[in-house]
C-alpha cells in the first residue's frame, strides 16, 4: 500500500516492483467525472508528450486550494484577511479534479473524494 504513487511515477520503477501495488490518491487518471475528463483532455491537447496530468507534483491540491481561496473571497466581498478566513472555514468547491471538495467547519480540514487504485501487469503510458 502507498499513499503516493501516480501514473508518471509508475512509469519510473520496474514494473516488477509495483505490480499489483494498492494507493489512494484524490485523482487518478480513470477517474470519469465530467470536469476532470474535460480538463485532462484540455492538458492532453495543449501538452502532448509522454508527461501526464497525474495528482502527483501536489498539482491537485494546489488547484484545489486557489479554488477554495477564489470561493472564500468571493463569499467575503474583500481581501481582508480575517474576512476571507472566516469564508474559507466553511468554503466549497463543485467542480475539482477528482471531484467535489469543502472544507470542515472549524477544522481547518478538506473533506474531498479519495480514490483507491491497484496498479496493473504493465504500467501505462501515455504518447
Amino acid at each position: 500500500m502507498c499513499t503516493y504513487f501516480d501514473e508518471n511515477f509508475l512509469n519510473l520503477v520496474p514494473a516488477e516492483q509495483v505490480e499489483g501495488l494498492y494507493g489512494c490518491l484524490d485523482y487518478y487518471r480513470d477517474v470519469t467525472d465530467p470536469f476532470s475528463n474535460a480538463l485532462l483532455a484540455q492538458y492532453d491537447d495543449r501538452f502532448p508528450g509522454s508527461a501526464m496530468f497525474t495528482a502527483g507534483s501536489a498539482c491537485s491540491g494546489m488547484y484545489r486550494g486557489l479554488k477554495l481561496w477564489e470561493a472564500a473571497v468571493n463569499e467575503a466581498g474583500s481581501l481582508r484577511q480575517d474576512d476571507i478566513v472566516a469564508a474559507l472555514d466553511h468554503a466549497t468547491i463543485d467542480k475539482a479534479r477528482g471531484g467535489p471538495a469543502e472544507m470542515g467547519p472549524g477544522q481547518h480540514h478538506l473533506w474531498l473524494r479519495r480514490h483507491p487504485m491497484r496498479t496493473p501487469t504493465q504500467p501505462r503510458t501515455r504518447g
